[in-house]
């Protein structure tokens, strides 16, 4: 199963939405609150955390937006060349309607609160948990690998904190809009997408 009915998906999005309309709100009047939150999350991070630089760099050229465009294509590449066309058409598909929603963000709000790179990579480690992750047969595999994914998101946003790319605030001020779309996007998979079944190049794939 890549997605299962949860009764939760809803809260989920209204506390991630919520909290990012008073994020946003904190940030648009300058909250001095906030500001000292983030400045002194940014010290710890910055300052107390291993800082490898060459690390960060090669972490933010491989998260950059138009690579992570490459991924979600070799990830629809992949699921559709081995008959997964109704779960690779979801992924594109989110993946696209989210890179919309990342450039609606950067033209309404400041953009140094929102980084492209940790949105984009987002994006594609929650494609993958949701349509990959699931055809390992190991149980054990499948744990290891969401793993590895969860790491190399938590990663990268540490990455471009220390490169001084974004700030605190604004890592969760990417965080909190694809966690939200991924919760709308699941619960369509499982409210629409059956119903490609139905046209001829869909006919022989798997749902769910």
């Amino acid at each position: 199963m890549y997605v299962a009915h949860d009764k939760e998906r809803q809260y989920s999005f209204l506390l991630s939405f919520l909290t990012l309309i008073v994020l946003l709100t904190l940030v648009r009047f300058n909250s001095k609150i906030l500001n000292g939150i983030d400045a002194l999350l940014q010290g710890f991070v910055v300052n107390v955390m291993p800082n490898i630089s060459f690390f960060n760099r090669t972490l933010s050229f491989f998260s950059y937006p138009m690579v992570c465009v490459l991924y979600a294509l070799l990830i629809w590449f992949f699921l559709w060349g081995f008959k997964h066309k109704i779960p690779a058409t979801w992924v594109l598909s989110t993946f696209i309607s989210g890179e919309l929603i990342l450039i609606i963000m950067r033209d309404l709000n400041r953009r140094e609160y929102i980084s492209g790179s940790f949105f984009s990579i987002l994006l594609v480690g929650y494609c993958m948990l949701t349509m990959v992750v699931p055809l390992i047969r190991s149980k054990q595999n499948q744990n290891i690998a969401k793993i590895v994914l969860i790491l190399i998101m938590i990663l990268v946003g540490i990455a471009h904190v220390q490169l001084g790319h974004v700030s605190v605030v604004g890592i969760a001020i990417s965080w909190l809009p694809v966690n939200a779309w991924l919760q709308i996007a699941r619960g369509q998979y499982l409210k629409r997408f059956a119903d490609l079944q139905k046209f001829p190049i869909f006919r022989h794939s798997d749902y769910n």
